[in-house]
């Protein structure tokens, strides 16, 4: 027991991790929250709608095997709650980005544009992940955006980036805002 009382039950503090994002999110104007959570049955309550005057949506990021997001978020049965599609995210979890797509593209809230591409590891034992400037590593832009359809059903869309330290810190911000404008680019060309 602790000064406040004995600590809730998972479910509970789900839900309240949930309900402060939420408000936090209303209160800032943003229209989606991004959640990171490990599905469970017991996270169907805990990511309930709690700001539906807001307008706020909650996406569950893909970082946690595709066919467990969508069993959740099919189960809360609520428009208010989809997806964050990352497809590079996928790919550290075996699964291919164009099956990724294709189990949530109902279902998305939310997409994180990014590329990503493989190299060879040091001493060429081992694969590396890395980001790489959009359109020119292993993300199937096009078919990301015909099944997801951002722009004709209003999907935030926000532009990130792996980059990794390009030795200093004016090489790494210079680096950075290259591969955004290209980003924004390339996303203005597929029409969104």
């Amino acid at each position: 027991r602790t000064r406040s009382g004995p600590t809730p039950p998972l479910a509970e503090q789900g839900h309240r991790r949930c309900a402060a994002i939420c408000d936090l999110t209303a209160r800032s104007g943003v229209p989606v929250a991004e959640v990171r959570l490990k599905p469970s049955p017991a996270s169907r309550p805990a990511i309930a709608p709690r700001n539906a005057a807001a307008e706020v949506k909650i996406g569950l990021e893909t970082y946690e095997m595709t066919s467990d997001l969508v069993r959740v978020v099919e189960g809360v049965d609520d428009p208010a709650v989809g997806i964050c599609l990352d497809p590079a995210n996928t790919v550290a979890r075996l699964e291919h980005p164009r099956e990724t797509i294709d189990q949530v593209a109902g279902h998305v809230v939310n997409l994180h544009v990014k590329d990503f591409s493989f190299a060879k590891a040091r001493g060429l034992v081992g694969f590396s992940l890395s980001g790489c400037e959009l359109g020119t590593g292993l993300l199937d832009r096009g078919y990301l955006y015909d099944r997801v359809r951002p722009g004709a059903r209003g999907i935030n869309q926000i532009v990130e980036h792996w980059l990794a330290w390009q030795g200093s810190e004016g090489a790494t911000i210079e680096t950075e805002e290259r591969w955004t404008a290209r980003s924004l680019l390339v996303m203005k060309e597929l029409g969104d």
